[in-house]
């Protein structure tokens, strides 16, 4: 009762906002889905909020105050105790930020007088079938539906993901739809780089399927004596499994915290391994690693340059096929396709700047930009 009444008594403070997402803490900003929790919500801090956690389910509803303007309500495995709460929330805020559409439910779109906003910065239908859980497309395909026809508004990580739902949806996708690119950091290291006798290649990632990690490895072992080879990745042992009878000479593997890769590996580095397929949920993305390499006069090395928005704001790279065949530009044309990719990221900074302030119109005023 006394969480109820606590609840009420927010939620009745001025203009709350439901954000249907599980919260973040610190031990979880390596995941990116955290990190753009996070970041969606410090847009948003002179808003009063509540965190609506479908996913970790608890015995008993839990309601936690965690600033003055905001509480993270966790619900109960309980259906009468979820559907009770989820409805106070929805009912008396009258809007609801979906952090994708894996948080967006139908139920949503008949509570009354509620306005659905989605932060969607991945392509869950396509992405569930590229992992074989054909239950889960269909079922999120159907949700992604309902949510192009009946929600307010739509930001998208990229332009070619709008471009991707006008071309799924045509004239039936009556969703709103605005660029908010992924932020992680707005400086710029123009820092001259010691190339010496063997450059710097990195990576910085998990070791999955669509990294097409076994891919880079064959490249890797293409040119093994040309360069020295710096992997970072939360498992070692799964990138030594596939490596193969190959020397390990210039390969370094380990796991290192995400300030190391800033300080002191991305400085370092000449090169960098971004391997994509040419598939709809790769092509309408905006990776993190890629703004991160850029930021850091890191030159990609691509399989698809079709990453994004990132190509078409003149981003410079090395296809994978010249890597592998020792067409690497020299130290005069790298440096060209560096000043090349600073050019990039300040249209992108740009970018990013003008989604903020949309987002915030929006969000924080109730207008939308002309």
């Amino acid at each position: 009762m006394k969480n109820t009444l606590f609840l009420f008594r927010f939620l009745f403070g001025k203009h709350p906002l439901a954000i249907v997402a599980p919260y973040y803490t610190a031990d979880k900003m390596t995941d990116g889905y955290f990190r753009r929790v996070k970041y969606s919500d410090d847009l948003l801090h002179d808003r009063r909020r509540v965190f609506l956690d479908f996913e970790k389910i608890t015995q008993k509803t839990k309601i936690e105050k965690v600033e003055d303007n905001k509480i993270v309500v966790t619900l109960s495995q309980k259906k009468i105790s979820r559907v009770y709460y989820s409805l106070i929330v929805l009912l008396l805020c009258r809007e609801a930020y979906c952090e994708s559409i894996w948080q967006v439910r139908k139920i949503f779109f008949k509570v009354p007088f509620l306005k659905v906003y989605v932060d969607v910065h991945g392509v869950v239908p396509e992405e569930e079938f590229l992992y074989q859980r054909y239950e889960a497309a269909q079922k999120y395909g159907d949700i992604e539906l309902v949510a192009v026809q009946k929600s307010e508004q739509f930001f998208c990580v990229t332009q070619a993901m709008i471009d991707h739902y006008k071309k799924k949806y045509g004239p039936i996708a009556k969703v709103k739809m605005d660029v908010l690119p992924i932020v992680n950091e707005h400086n710029i290291d123009k820092a001259e780089k010691n190339i010496g006798e063997k450059p710097i290649v990195v990576y910085a990632g998990g070791i999955f399927k669509w990294q097409n990690i076994e891919m880079m490895q064959n490249a890797m072992q293409k040119q093994l004596d040309s360069f020295k080879y710096m992997i970072y990745t939360p498992t070692p042992d799964e990138f030594w499994a596939t490596w193969g009878d190959y020397p390990r000479d210039n390969v370094t593997v380990k796991s290192v915290k995400p300030e190391y890769l800033n300080k002191t590996a991305y400085p370092k580095a000449i090169l960098g391994f971004v391997l994509r397929d040419d598939i709809a949920v790769n092509n309408v993305a905006c990776p993190t690693k890629i703004s991160e390499y850029l930021r850091h006069g890191i030159i990609p090395i691509v399989f698809s340059e079709k990453v994004g928005d990132f190509a078409k704001l003149g981003m410079k790279y090395i296809a994978l096929d010249d890597f592998i065949n020792g067409k690497i530009p020299n130290k005069k044309e790298l440096e060209k396709m560096r000043e090349a990719n600073f050019e990039c990221l300040r249209k992108y900074d740009e970018l990013c700047e003008k989604g903020e302030q949309i987002f915030e119109k929006i969000m924080l005023e109730g207008k939308r930009c002309k």
